[in-house]
């Protein structure tokens, strides 16, 4: 159905940044997309839109793909338009900015949900893989640092099989990692003293998992989502290697917790 729009995507590799940015692949699936698949790249966009909540919150550089561009998140987050209504629950819960960042993983935890039964087929394989890897990351990251488990994932649904399963070492010597992530130790090993080695060794695991929808599912609307979240994940990596980007986007988002606060 979208042959010829994926023939007009460039290539992309991990080693190299993405020649189209999501600003511009946005105007292209605007133009190209029909309206139902149009909402169902929404829903991806609206997790984008919840990490750049956490980026507004902590004055950090946004994301360009969300559906929320950086000057309306003040005026939608008043106005309670343009997020899901657990955003503005969560608001609600925790009032204050302070307890709005310790407690955010809340909000993700959310969003994910919300995703797994809102979407299907790519979107819901990787949005189940990205919480999988997240979680388990956290997870086995907090356990080399001799931290209590039960305490960093209490606000996990204590019955979900997944974390049933990482609850169970708290106490043990040998970590088991979920299907899927089997080997990834050895890499989280070197993140656990390099922070930056941590954010390449999960964008590089998101790629991979995307670049595998576009190798088996070629010229398909589950290779126009990969290709889009392949894109996001590049483009939020090399954005990171940026320190003049960086900068740029502290310079800008600092001014805005003054009219958080």
């Amino acid at each position: 159905m979208y042959t010829f729009l994926e023939c007009y995507l460039p290539p992309t590799s991990f080693d190299i940044k993405p020649e189209m940015d999501l600003r511009e692949l946005n105007e292209l699936f605007k133009l190209n997309l029909s309206s139902v698949d149009k909402n169902k790249l929404g829903k991806l966009r609206t997790l984008i839109d919840v990490y750049n909540l956490r980026s507004y919150l902590t004055a950090d550089r946004l994301s360009l793909g969300g559906s929320i561009e950086w000057d309306e998140i003040s005026y939608c987050l008043e106005q309670e338009l343009g997020y899901p209504p657990f955003v503005f629950d969560y608001l609600e819960k925790y009032k204050d900015i302070n307890e709005r960042i310790h407690h955010f993983r809340e909000l993700l935890l959310a969003v994910y949900d919300w995703l797994l039964e809102n979407t299907s087929d790519f979107l819901y394989d990787f949005i189940e893989y990205d919480r999988k890897l997240w979680i388990t990351s956290m997870a086995y990251l907090s356990k080399k640092r001799d931290r209590d488990l039960k305490e960093d994932l209490d606000f996990l649904d204590p019955h979900d099989s997944l974390t049933t399963l990482l609850l169970a070492q708290h106490e043990s010597e040998h970590f088991e990692f979920p299907e899927g992530l089997e080997g990834i130790d050895l890499e989280l090993d070197v993140a656990f003293k390099d922070p930056l080695k941590e954010m390449e060794m999960v964008s590089r695991l998101r790629f991979n998992f995307c670049q595998t929808y576009l190798q088996t599912a070629p010229f398909t609307l589950d290779s126009i989502f990969a290709y889009y979240t392949l894109v996001w994940v590049l483009s939020d990596f090399y954005e990171s290697q940026d320190q003049i980007l960086t900068k740029k986007g502290g310079d800008l988002l600092l001014k805005r917790i003054q009219e958080i606060k």
